[in-house]
């Protein structure tokens, strides 16, 4: 008895020393939740992601916690099609033995299903930081686009992708407003912006950051939606997401070796990572930023100074305009704690975008179903933009500046950077005839030919290579140019569609500004072997001339091309912005393609505006030659500009 006493006190002591018996991970230092939505067409690439995560695993001081919902048409790792949690440990694999729990088929569109698993979450892994990753695509993908990019796809000939293509320009100027995440195919459904809020907002604890892995939600919108909803820090992309999404296994074993960081070191990091990764993938990055979101109500208020001072004062006072446009731009450098992003693909990707259309004001865009229109006077102003001010100074800042995929949406601070400069000149290239006087370059045994240029059913490739001088174009200057087999030149690392557009439009594949002086179906590998595409450079500094030469490069036609090749040429300049384009022969031997009947031939700045000498219209001839020449424009109706340029 005497060492039965003995061994009860034994334990109370001990129990008074070390405490009750706490829960596995108890003292953990951060939960990270990740709301891995892949119950749509990107199963493959939400995998890929789970793997990535593993790679880290979690620790003692860090939960890695993720709800995956699979569409079950991936076969890799037993091809389920569920929800599934899972606590993701190092060298993990998204099985069924491995799981926590399956849910079977639940709603990742419904804000009740993201509330309960922030709850679930925080009850099996408490820690002294929480943060949610909402895991798919984002507001880019509006359904109508959605569906016809899977048609594109599934198409089988070129004369139904071109008709695709023609829909899906319509379908991305019509896109809505009012933006989502998490779509669900298999109950039809999303999260709305203020869906996010609500299920934030409707959970038990408080998440220190929200982080958005998808596209095109780095939104003031989107910032100022959450606001009060519990996180203090956003981490979201202005533009869109790469499939391959955020390096989690970098991201994570960071956060593994600095457990005690604050939520807006841990969004510092992810900036960077991010960066880091696509620098070499993307050629020089995305975008991704982290927004301090207790700053939001100060930047609100700003926005709401500077869209009254804009519809009171736009003929009347600039002064006003560019005073209240630098504190919008004091708000957001107050509010971004870290941004990253490409110099030369985005350079005026400051941190949060807004909504701005060009083509017409979505209703939708109302105080029912944003916080930012309900407290703020920005969607009275767009109104009014779209009744009164598209012919102003304000419209030309809007044009010049920086915007994404999503055409509707600008960057607010370049925006503004635009206003209180007033560097506001609307440059334009004027077209005119000129003399001819064709450089052949296909013979000279200094030219280049292009050997990799080929028809791929319906994606060009592209060569960029390092220019003799820098390029000239729209007042900038370029150090690279990718050239199409298609007929176009353009200065993204991006492919160009086989299915000429008129200018402006939309840019479906990343490609907005480009040089187009024979946009068509054009197969530089079946020229032969004495035609296909060169390039040159002649003269001596400062003097130097660069020609691009397609040389009797036939058009496509279904499993087969034309009986002959077209040849024509642009010319770059060194000391002038000038571009030359010359045409030798415009004839295929079929009337349908002859004289440039189904081609584009212009130069386009942006998706909104450019200048267009024709399309789909047989207007050139043989030993023809056009000159387009850099002007300062007067200021004229953007929706002019879209019916005359």
């Amino acid at each position: 008895m005497a060492k039965k006493r003995l061994w009860v006190f034994l334990a109370v002591l001990l129990l008074l020393v070390v405490g009750p018996p706490s829960r596995a991970w108890a003292q953990a230092q951060w939960t990270f939740m990740v709301y891995l939505d892949g119950d749509n067409d990107l199963e493959s690439d939400a995998i890929k992601s789970f793997e990535s995560m593993a790679k880290a695993g979690s620790d003692a001081n860090i939960n890695i916690v993720v709800q995956f919902d699979r569409a079950g048409k991936d076969p890799s790792y037993e091809g389920w099609k569920s929800c599934k949690r899972f606590l993701v440990t190092q060298g993990m694999q998204p099985v069924e033995a491995q799981q926590l729990a399956d849910l079977g088929e639940v709603d990742m569109g419904s804000p009740a299903t993201l509330t309960a698993f922030i709850n679930w979450a925080e009850s099996s892994y408490p820690a002294a930081n929480y943060a949610v990753v909402l895991w798919d695509h984002g507001s880019g993908w509006d359904p109508g686009t959605k569906k016809l990019l899977q048609a594109l796809k599934q198409a089988t000939t070129k004369a139904e992708k071109k008709k695709l293509l023609q829909e899906l320009q319509a379908a991305k100027r019509a896109r809505p407003a009012v933006k989502w995440i998490c779509e669900d195919e298999s109950h039809g459904t999303m999260l709305s912006l203020a869906d996010v809020k609500t299920a934030i907002n409707g959970a038990g604890t408080k998440v220190q950051l929200a982080g958005f892995d998808a596209c095109l939600m780095g939104m003031v919108e989107m910032a100022y939606e959450i606001k009060d909803a519990g996180p203090a820090v956003m981490v979201a992309s202005e533009e869109v997401v790469p499939g391959d999404s955020w390096p989690y296994d970098t991201i994570l074993t960071g956060l593994k070796n600095n457990p005690a960081w604050t939520a807006r070191d841990l969004g510092s990091w992810i900036v960077d990572k991010y960066y880091e990764y696509y620098y070499n993938i993307e050629r020089g990055g995305m975008t991704q930023s982290a927004i301090d979101l207790t700053k939001m109500d100060n930047l609100a208020g700003r926005i709401t100074d500077l869209a009254n001072a804009m519809q009171s004062s736009w003929n009347s006072d600039q002064a006003l305009i560019k005073t209240q446009a630098q504190n919008v731009m004091t708000a957001i450098n107050q509010a971004v704690i870290r941004n990253r992003h490409s110099l030369r693909n985005y350079p005026g990707a400051y941190g949060l975008a807004t909504y701005f259309p060009i083509y017409g004001f979505d209703p939708q865009y109302n105080a029912n179903n944003l916080a930012l229109a309900n407290n703020t006077t920005w969607d009275e102003f767009l109104l009014d933009y779209v009744d009164h001010l598209v012919g102003s100074w304000i419209a030309v800042a809007r044009e010049q500046s920086q915007y994404f995929e999503e055409a509707n949406n600008i960057d607010l601070y370049d925006f503004c950077d635009k206003l209180v400069q007033g560097t506001l000149a609307r440059l334009r290239y004027t077209c005119t005839p000129a003399p001819y006087n064709f450089e052949d370059i296909s013979q000279d045994p200094g030219a280049v030919k292009m050997s990799i240029l080929g028809d791929d059913n319906f994606e060009t490739v592209m060569l960029p290579f390092v220019l003799p001088f820098d390029l000239p174009f729209f007042g900038g200057n370029h150090m690279e140019i990718s050239i199409s087999a298609n007929g176009a030149l353009y200065f993204v690392p991006y492919k160009i569609s086989f299915a000429s557009q008129p200018i402006p439009s939309l840019g479906i594949s990343g490609v907005n500004a480009f040089i187009a002086p024979f946009w068509d179906d054009l197969v530089p590998s079946a020229a032969g072997e004495n035609g296909g595409v060169y390039w040159m450079r002649k003269g001596t500094p400062p003097d130097q001339r660069m020609i691009v030469q397609w040389q009797n490069v036939p058009h496509f036609i279904e499993d087969t091309k034309t009986p002959k090749g077209v040849t024509f040429q642009v010319i770059f300049y060194e000391r002038s912005p000038d571009i030359l384009f010359q045409y030798k022969d415009v004839t295929f031997g079929n009337p349908l393609f002859d004289y440039g009947a189904s081609a584009t031939v212009g130069i386009q700045r942006n998706s909104f505006s450019g200048t267009q000498y024709s399309h789909n219209s047989p207007m050139l001839k043989n030993e023809m030659a056009l000159r387009f020449r850099l002007e300062n424009g007067r200021m004229v109706p953007i929706l002019q500009l879209l019916l005359l340029d």
